[in-house]
C-alpha cells in the first residue's frame, strides 16, 4: 500500500494511507500545484503531474472547488471585527494606556487620536497579513472552513497577503462595489481578488 505526504501551509502533512489521501483531494486540501511525495517517487512533484497516474482519474480541473459566497464571507469579516476590537482594545489597555495618561496628553487630544488610529491600522495589516500568509485564511475565514488560495490553488504568502489587504481598500473606496462584485461573479472574486490573483474557497 503507497503511504502519501503532501506538503501544507503548515509544512509536511502524512503520512496517509491512499483511501486518506484521495479524502484530502476531494476536500480540497490537495490542489493541481499542491507538492505530493509517496514511496517510490525519487522527488516531490506537484499533483497534477501524477494524479492521472497515481489515482486513476480525470486530469485535474478546478471546477470541484467550491468558492465562498458573498455572505459566509460578510460573516467571517465581522467574526474579524470583534476578534480584532477585542484584541486591539486589551494591547491598547497595558501598551497605550500609559501614553494616554500623561498630563501633559489629553485623551482628546490631536496627539491621542494619531496614536489610538495607528496602533488600530498597524494591527489589522499585522493580524490578516500573518494570518493569511501562515494559514490561508483569519480565524474568521478558519471557523467557517474557508481558505484564500492564489488563482492556481496554491497557497498566498505573505507577500501576497500583505498587498491583498491594501487591495481590499480599492474595494471599499468606491462605494464597496469591490466587495459587491462577489455576489455576482461566476468565482465569488473580489476587486482585491481580481488585483492580486486570489480566491477564497471553501474547505
Amino acid at each position: 500500500m503507497s503511504t502519501w505526504y503532501y506538503a501544507g501551509p503548515q509544512g509536511q502533512l502524512g503520512p496517509l494511507t491512499e483511501e486518506e489521501f484521495q479524502k484530502h483531494v476531494t476536500n480540497g486540501n490537495i490542489l493541481p500545484e499542491t507538492l505530493v511525495w509517496k514511496q517510490g517517487m525519487k522527488d516531490w512533484r506537484p499533483f497534477k503531474e501524477i494524479r492521472p497516474v497515481s489515482l486513476n482519474l480525470a486530469p485535474p480541473s478546478l471546477h470541484n472547488v467550491h468558492y465562498a459566497g458573498f455572505w459566509v464571507r460578510v460573516v467571517a469579516s465581522i467574526i474579524d471585527g470583534v476578534i480584532m476590537k477585542g484584541s486591539i482594545f486589551i494591547l491598547a489597555f497595558f501598551f497605550g494606556a500609559p501614553l494616554l495618561m500623561s498630563p501633559s496628553i489629553s485623551i482628546h487630544s490631536l496627539s491621542s487620536q494619531i496614536f489610538s488610529g495607528g496602533f488600530s491600522f498597524i494591527a489589522m495589516v499585522l493580524y490578516e497579513t500573518l494570518c493569511v500568509g501562515k494559514w490561508g485564511a483569519t480565524p474568521g475565514k478558519m471557523f467557517l472552513r474557508l481558505k484564500i488560495v492564489n488563482q492556481d490553488g496554491t497557497p498566498v504568502d505573505y507577500l501576497k497577503s500583505f498587498a491583498r489587504h491594501f487591495a481590499k481598500y480599492l474595494s471599499g473606496m468606491i462605494l464597496l462595489i469591490g466587495y459587491i462584485m462577489v455576489a455576482f461573479d461566476s468565482e465569488k472574486k473580489g476587486l482585491h481578488d481580481y488585483i492580486c490573483g486570489t480566491r477564497v474557497i471553501t474547505k
